[in-house]
């Protein structure tokens, strides 16, 4: 299993599963190729191209959101058996019984 971000994480991934014929679970925690920060111009194409490799070439792939599912399948047309949903956890109780001091906030 390699866990992204960095994306470039997952190269050991693919070299495992190349030389040692491991499976390969790859847990995506947020897109990488719609960034809009770093990936423009002929960069974004070669990210584009590399994460699409990454998630075809991987035996499974977990994400932590529904809307990752959904961009992934319309994105680069994987498989929905493929992927695995396993959302971050939260805890359920509700904190609005706890009050803090005034005199300790600055």
């Amino acid at each position: 299993m390699t866990v992204s971000n960095p994306i470039s994480a997952h190269l050991i991934g693919v070299f495992l599963k190349l030389f040692f014929r491991h499976q390969w679970i790859v847990d995506i925690g947020d897109i990488f190729s719609n960034q809009n920060t770093s990936n423009n111009g002929p960069y974004a194409f070669l990210i584009n191209r590399y994460e699409k490799s990454v998630l075809n070439f991987s035996d499974h792939v977990v994400l932590n959101a529904y809307s990752l599912k959904q961009y992934y399948q319309s994105s680069f047309s994987i498989p929905n058996e493929k992927m695995t949903v396993i959302p971050n956890g939260i805890l359920s109780v509700s904190y609005t019984h706890l009050t803090l001091p005034t005199s300790d906030l600055v």
